[in-house]
């Protein structure tokens, strides 16, 4: 409290405790303990004189979910953290326990707190400290200064990571005897790491053996030892010793073929661990064999599994098919540890001499196996006219193990006029007719929905009612059948019911689309919480789209720059809407009821929530003084906001008339005492507390204090697509596909090449984006050395003017930009649509995937052998070659805007290339930040000033060259990978960066340092960071054979 109430008589305190009585029934639905003040997310326990002995814990067990910080101070009596004291609050993130008379902390105590970030434990009594309760923790701040420790191996563990990230751990002290020296210089006998010995690190077993694998570690204390078998799928026995433990897994089975098996050492200092990898051996097996599909080419699918890859070989009726360029086998992808391969026998536009039985044969050293298949693409001359020409008519029958079916020979063998009789039988597909296909109802409603099809043989009908959530009932008949839903529920509304006729030439199915219209329904209301903004969470359903209207105080609330309305995302079919009333920074002005209503023509519904943001001049509720808020995080310990339920708004009428007449009753007794006592000293008559908005309002945004010394747009400027970031609402500008174009880029004599449509051979489909397709091809007489190159295609699938426009201003500006490390761009074809453009082709696909498939990792998702892990000099040969693309983009006066591994190709080589198909956007969707709907930022590459200000320069540019670095190192992975985007935001505006990747050299380091300077000025040229690179790379010698 302010000095001014020190003085004597007990006027204020009377005043003031029948002000608290009153505001007691705000708090009411809680049950706070006695001895502790609480809010909606927050208990806060530093009355010396109440005092506390154990943990708070709350009456109402539904209120323990929405705790985020627990603030305990001046708690001599509590003398411990046990097991269940904090594990009843899951949604925990802060706790603080600080001056007190902390003894202990037991090793499971914050076993159910996941989303623990910030500890605080300074200044109590604890002399030794497990590390086994903050292992499985993800904190951004552990703070430990000024306890009493004693120099033990208990504490070995803080001393090791006093180099770590935990910034918080340094500066720290123990006492040995009655010295106290530095945590740093202490030195303990008998107490280390732990480490992991392996007899073997690689192991092959054929399937079915029984094997056992031996693992002992050394340390002191002895480690405890353990194998991780989370996903060991033969059947196992551990069985454990003092410091080892042995695995035995009993008849192992294929699926366990390259497994990693992992053995773990815990003593109180640290942990270790190592892996076995486990090769299984089996003999082939054909899991899967299609009849013949007709895409580009036609295709006989097969899977095959086996361990060492099994030799495939086919045969056609009988005699050995010799592969040419009309006829080959192809494996798509491997799965399963790679022992699993799906593939394709590929026909180039086969002719009758090709119809008849295909066998695969597919075999290793320990075995083998084979499937026939009969297929028929093209009819004979003798076969007649009238013979089907639907390729799905004839059904491919396959057959196992080259036995043939029965009656198969007996089939073979009839006359050709035989045949043309079976054939000249009238079959025909089944067609399904709907009477509708789209149906609107009100809920609550009956409907019944009718299909009926035709072909012959009469098919079978029936509804897939597989995801209908209303109660229903399906009558069949002959050729018919008919649904009826009975007391629809909005939970179908826009869903899509199928019907479906099948017979024994194919089938055919069309959908009905159930639109259900209901009224609005508020579904969750939550109070209001401290992000970028204040936001008062809801979750609203209705169809039509409710229109929201909010009211503070019972009266309308106008939205504004600083206050608005926002839908995040919707669920359900679109019925369902989340999303925040959003704050910018609000005064006390803006403390009090928030009221919701959503209206549509089938109803409305409203809820209430009370909101207090701030404590004005006449408060003294949840007071705290500036030392207080130093051992707290953010701002969230001064709200206090409690749910109101549209159920008892009688009652809440009726607290609130008692609590308004008492409000005003204290307050003028408190405006005439402040008049009383200090009006002679003052201008006003009042003095002191009046400061607290001001120092408020200095701090409101902790991330409005960047600036490039350009002024932030003004809100009138924002679009839908606006990012919320610090007080303003920034309008951002959507990404190109390749590069920026302009005209301004373009070169007056400009020639693009024109390739002739059938010089295009498509192969195969790369991949989607949302231009179109990308496919890998054949382009013929495109390099006069080669009569033929394999090239990337990418096609346009919008075919509308100003898409027609913006693909030849692309094609000039792609025509200009001719690099070694620029992916070469061969030219177009517009002959008839789709518009399509050439690319050159990189073989090893993009420069993310290619990292990951090269790292530590890469056994997670490995699609062959495992592939050799990048080294250090690889590294350096591919930045250096990303840097000098960018060197020469900059030269040209272009700004990439989004550089990313994800937009470099590898080819031959280790060759690198920047370079984007536009496919990165869908392939990589979490790499970017969705703004209104459509809008995707790449935020994660994205320097303070491109966030905040809308600014891409060169030098932004930068910034993104040294996140790709970071990414180089980390072996692809995604920068602040532990973050939300909205925390990512926060932390890259606040002046936060990566942390060193743990393969690094402390040179790169400095460099991506030197990328991520604040000030745009201040960072590297390009042409500096491209030098320094090759000096680097010079420096240690680069092996290609990565490649093969």
């Amino acid at each position: 409290m302010g000095s001014g109430w020190m003085g004597p008589g007990p006027g204020p305190a009377v005043v003031w405790g029948f002000c608290w009585l009153f505001s007691g029934l705000f708090s009411k639905g809680l049950a706070c303990p006695s001895s502790c003040k609480c809010s909606s997310s927050r208990i806060w326990c530093k009355d010396l004189n109440a005092g506390i002995s154990a943990f708070p814990v709350l009456e109402n067990s539904a209120d323990l979910e929405n705790i985020r910080e627990i603030y305990i101070a001046n708690q001599g009596r509590l003398a411990g953290i046990n097991d269940n004291d904090v594990a009843i609050y899951p949604g925990l993130k802060n706790l603080t326990v600080v001056d007190s008379g902390l003894k202990s902390v037991a090793r499971r105590a914050f076993r159910k707190n996941s989303k623990l970030n910030y500890i605080n434990l300074s200044r109590n009594k604890l002399s030794r400290l497990s590390k086994k309760p903050f292992r499985h923790l993800n904190l951004s701040r552990l703070i430990l200064s000024d306890n009493p420790f004693q120099c033990s191996c208990d504490i070995m563990w803080i001393k090791i990571r006093q180099n770590s990230l935990i910034a918080d751990l340094k500066d720290l002290y123990c006492m040995n005897g009655n010295m106290k020296i530095p945590l740093s210089d202490m030195q303990i006998s008998n107490c280390g790491l732990p480490r992991v010995n392996l007899s073997v690190t690689t192991l092959t077993v054929l399937e079915g053996s029984d094997v056992t694998l031996h693992c002992d570690s050394t340390g002191t204390p002895t480690p405890n030892v353990s194998w991780d078998i989370s996903y060991v799928v033969s059947k196992n026995v551990v069985l454990t010793n003092k410091n080892s433990a042995s695995l035995t897994l009993m008849n192992v089975t294929f699926q366990d073929n390259a497994r990693y098996i992992t053995c773990m050492a815990e003593n109180m200092v640290g942990e270790d661990q190592a892996s076995v990898e486990l090769i299984v051996h089996f003999p082939p097996q054909i899991i899967f064999m299609g009849s013949p599909t007709l895409d580009y080419h036609w295709c006989i699918p097969f899977s095959v599994r086996g361990n060492p890859k099994p030799k495939l070989q086919w045969f056609h009726e009988g005699a050995v098919l010799s592969e040419s360029n009309y006829i080959w086998s192809m494996i798509h992808e491997t799965s399963n540890n790679s022992s699993e391969y799906h593939g394709c026998l590929q026909l180039d536009s086969p002719t009758h001499f090709y119809n008849g039985r295909y066998t695969l044969q597919a075999e290793n050293k320990y075995g083998s196996d084979n499937h026939t298949v009969l297929a028929y693409f093209m009819h004979g001359p003798e076969d007649g006219e009238e013979a089907i020409t639907d390729p799905q008519f004839y059904e491919g029958s396959v057959e196992r193990g080259g036995k043939e079916k029965r009656g198969e020979k007996e089939r073979r063998g009839h006359s050709v006029s035989e045949r043309r009789r079976v054939e000249d039988i009238s079959l025909g597909l089944p067609r399904v007719n709907l009477s509708v296909t789209t149906l609107t109802v009100l809920e609550g409603s009956d409907v019944t929905l009718h299909c009926d099809s035709t072909g012959t043989p009469t098919p079978n009908v029936s509804w897939d009612i597989s995801y209908v959530v209303s109660k229903s009932v399906v009558v069949t008949n002959k050729n018919s059948a008919s649904l009826t839903l009975m007391n629809v529920t909005f939970q179908d509304n826009a869903r899509y019911i199928p019907c479906m006729a099948e017979n024994m030439v194919g089938e055919d199915q069309a959908s009905v689309e159930l639109i259900v219209n209901f009224p609005p329904q508020i579904i969750f209301m939550g109070s209001p919480t401290l992000d970028h903004h204040w936001c008062i969470p809801f979750s609203v359903r209705g169809n039509p789209t409710p229109k929201l209207q909010w009211f503070h105080e019972g009266a309308v609330l106008n939205e504004s720059d600083y206050i608005w309305s926002m839908i995040h995302e919707t669920s359900n079919n679109n019925s369902e809407y989340h999303g925040c009333l959003q704050l910018d920074s609000p005064t006390h002005v803006y403390n009090g009821r928030y009221t919701l209503q959503a209206e549509n023509k089938y109803g409305s519904d409203n809820h209430t929530v009370l909101a207090h943001f701030m404590q004005g001049p006449e408060d003294d509720f949840f007071e705290t003084t500036s030392n207080d808020i130093g051992d707290t995080t953010d701002d969230r310990n001064q709200i206090t906001s409690t749910d109101v339920s549209n159920e008892g708004n009688e009652d809440s009428i009726t607290v609130y008339v008692v609590v308004g007449i008492a409000a005003l009753v204290c307050t003028g007794l408190v405006i005439m005492l402040f008049i009383l006592k200090f009006g002679r000293h003052s201008k006003f008559g009042i003095k002191g507390p009046s400061s607290v908005i001001s120092n408020d309002d200095d701090s409101a945004s902790p991330l409005h204090h960047i600036s490039n010394g350009s002024n932030t747009p003004s809100s009138s400027e924002g679009g839908p697509d606006a990012v919320i970031i610090g007080m303003t609402k920034i309008p951002v500008i959507e990404n190109p596909q390749y590069f920026g174009i302009t005209n301004s880029h373009l070169k007056p004599d400009t020639f693009v090449q024109h390739i002739k449509r059938h010089n295009i051979v498509l192969k195969r489909e790369l991949g989607e984006g949302a231009f179109g397709k990308v496919f890998l091809a054949e382009c013929y007489n495109l390099c006069p050395e080669q009569d033929k190159i394999l090239v990337a295609v990418k096609t346009l699938k919008d075919a509308s003017d100003n898409a027609r426009k913006d693909f030849h201003r692309e094609a000039e500006l792609l025509t200009n930009l001719q690099h070694e490390h620029i992916v070469k761009f061969y030219g177009v074809c517009v002959e008839g649509d789709p518009l399509i453009m050439v690319f050159e082709y990189m073989k090893h696909g993009d420069l993310n995937k290619f990292l990951r498939a090269h790292g530590p990792d890469a056994v997670l998702m490995a699609e062959g052998n495992r592939p050799a892990e990048l080294t250090q000099s690889q590294m350096l040969h591919i930045a250096q070659q990303i840097a000098a693309g960018m060197v020469y983009l900059a030269s040209q006066h272009f700004v990439h805007r989004d550089l990313a591994t994800r937009n470099c190709l590898v080819g031959e080589n280790l060759l690198v290339k920047i370079g984007d198909f536009g496919m990165s956007r869908d392939v990589y969707s979490t790499d970017y930040y969705r703004v209104g709907g459509h809008t995707m930022l790449p935020i994660r590459w994205m320097p303070p000033e491109s966030i905040m200000y809308r600014k891409f320069t060169t030098e932004s540019d930068v910034w993104s060259l040294g996140v790709v670095l970071w990414e180089i190192f980390t072996y692809g992975k995604q920068p602040w990978y532990q973050l939300s985007n909205n925390e990512v935001i926060e932390c890259i505006t606040q002046g936060r960066v990566l942390q060193r990747p743990r393969t690094c050299p402390k040179e790169v380091y400095d460099l991506m340092l030197g990328c991520w300077q604040r000030e745009p000025h201040m960072r590297l040229n390009i042409k500096e960071i491209h030098s320094l690179l090759q000096n680097l790379a010079k420096a240690s010698p680069v092996y290609l054979d990565i490649l093969g």
